[in-house]
């Protein structure tokens, strides 16, 4: 099945905004203890405020939408094929959910790819579901989300035990990397990607109702700025999505900002996300061919995604910043990987259609291995792909 099709530039250069706007959101759990934003009694002020309203979850949730669409997109392609609808992808999905759990537990425990990859097959279950069952799946599961999210900070701000949680998880990790012991390091950071990859069967009601939207929206063409009912409710749900967020920086600022941000994180960032596909989109079509290095980047975005966990990794626990980085050089390190990610795609792409770990990801699902160079005269526009490279 590696019949060529056009790509769609725009969901390119999304999800190279997203990919690269997670790095932002990542850069303080890979500068010191993974849970301590999350931490009962942690103070913030200034960007970190900012962050934590308007990055913080927006980017992983533009990219689940994102996701979904490439859901669509595959069963577009394959639908009626029995061979490669649905268990051709759910393949796909179980080795992506195998590239999750290497990178959790061997590289870093924040990782995302474990939690898509059960979204991902859970939805390209439901693809067939007639809209209005897809509409009550999205809006259930948002909901309960933001339920769930304000009822968990909620506890945090009033149990003592349970706001001291996260912080007693930073300071176990946090101990671990500082004793300079690559065993014991490597035995903290598998606990918690093992328990990140747990994790993610209890993040489907925040995961699958993003994709099940993203589903939708390439479905109706949501984001060609072609309907004006869809132009009119994405503008309108992030509008809210501003407005909320804006209203929880105000409380950000004090001595419980853990369980604030927990709340934002996963309770506000869907509506906000669908706000920045929307104005992304149009930005596209305004620019048109003045964001192709940017689109490259999201061709490539399974291989930028974990090349960035790679070296940030690596960089803070090398370095010794691990956990005492000034915000100076944090911001130094992620605009140093925003420049190697877009070198490196403009670079890779001019010699191969298709990124090296997006190669892995396809040639494990065919059962083959597949091409990877681009033909010196002729250059074939290569398939899409659900994971990351829609």
């Amino acid at each position: 099945m590696s019949t060529a099709a056009p790509r769609q530039q725009s969901l390119d250069v999304l999800r190279g905004v997203a990919v690269l706007g997670i790095l932002m959101a990542n850069a303080a759990s890979f500068s010191g203890p993974m849970m301590d934003v999350f931490e009962a009694n942690r103070q913030t002020h200034g960007w970190d405020a900012v962050e934590g309203a308007f990055v913080n979850g927006k980017f992983r949730s533009m990219l689940s939408i994102l996701f979904g669409m490439g859901v669509w997109l595959q069963f577009e392609r394959f639908g009626n094929d029995p061979r490669g609808w649905p268990w051709l992808y759910l393949k796909r999905c179980l080795i992506l959910f195998a590239l999750g759990l290497f990178h959790a537990t061997l590289v870093w425990p924040g990782d995302i790819l474990t939690s898509y990859a059960f979204a991902a097959a859970a939805t390209c279950l439901l693809v067939k579901l007639p809209d209005r069952r897809l509409w009550a799946i999205v809006i259930a599961g948002l909901l309960l989300t933001m339920l769930c999210a304000g009822g968990l900070s909620a506890m945090m701000l009033f149990s003592d035990e349970a706001g001291n949680f996260y912080g007693e998880l930073a300071a176990q990790e946090l101990a671990a990397v500082q004793s300079r012991n690559p065993l014991q390091i490597m035995g903290s950071r598998f606990q918690l990607g093992a328990a990140t990859a747990l994790q993610s069967l209890f993040l489907l009601p925040l995961t699958v109702p993003l994709f099940v939207l993203g589903v939708l929206m390439a479905k109706h063409r949501a984001l060609t700025g072609d309907s004006a009912s869809w132009t009119r409710g994405l503008a309108i749900a992030g509008l809210i999505g501003l407005i909320l967020n804006g209203l929880a920086l105000t409380q950000i600022n004090n001595t419980a900002a853990g369980p604030v941000y927990l709340g934002i994180d996963f309770g506000l960032s869907a509506l906000l996300a669908c706000g920045y596909l929307l104005f992304g989109a149009w930005l596209v079509r305004k620019l048109n061919r003045g964001l192709g290095w940017l689109a490259k980047v999201g061709r490539v975005s399974l291989t930028t995604y974990l090349g960035q966990s790679l070296i940030m990794n690596h960089l803070f626990i090398i370095t010794g910043w691990y956990g005492r980085a000034t915000p100076l050089q944090v911001s130094g390190a992620v605009l140093g990987v925003w420049l190697f990610n877009v070198l490196f795609a403009q670079v890779w792409l001019r010699y191969a259609d298709i990124g090296p770990m997006e190669w892995v990801l396809r040639s494990l699902t065919e059962g083959k291995r597949l091409p990877w160079r681009k033909p010196p005269a002729v250059q074939i526009t290569p398939e899409p792909s659900p994971a990351f490279d829609v």
